[in-house]
């Protein structure tokens, strides 16, 4: 077999099998859903949304995108709050939920799924993030080798 076509099967393979495993994030969406996508969705609920981070790298290291964008359209149990989608590489990886309402002393026992966790950034603000393990996983291995 030539190494063309070893790198393309093992292209089709791991693009193939990562769409096949998306999991359930938070408000109805699933980690790898597009980009495009996800702003249709958010459009439809006649939200709106704004990237607030877009960093692109195009050379000879594998491909690198993460896009992050920022939303108020989610509620989490009655909580407005702001939401932050982050993709890797046009995929969803993880939805980050700020609750704006100071009554949210009830989600720091909530853990629906192992795929989120309640934590405070570094200025002590709550937030809830789901997130898909691999995906993230993905992200943190092109980090940590190629950056």
């Amino acid at each position: 077999m030539s190494k063309f076509k070893f790198i393309l099967i093992s292209f089709l393979f791991f693009s193939c099998s990562s769409l096949s495993n998306p999991i359930e994030l938070a408000f109805g969406l699933k980690s790898y859903m597009p980009i495009k996508r996800v702003e249709n969705i958010i459009e439809f609920k006649k939200g709106t949304w704004k990237i607030v981070e877009d960093t692109y790298i195009s050379d000879k290291r594998p491909k690198y995108r993460f896009t992050k964008i920022k939303t108020t359209i989610f509620q989490y149990k009655g909580l407005k709050g702001v939401t932050f989608l982050e993709f890797f590489n046009d995929q969803l990886m993880a939805v980050v939920f700020y609750p704006k309402d100071k009554q949210y002393n009830s989600l720091i026992n909530d853990r629906e799924n192992s795929n989120v966790v309640i934590g405070k950034d570094i200025e002590g603000n709550l937030y809830l993030k789901w997130f898909d393990k691999k995906l993230e996983k993905k992200f943190h291995y092109w980090l940590n080798k190629y950056s």
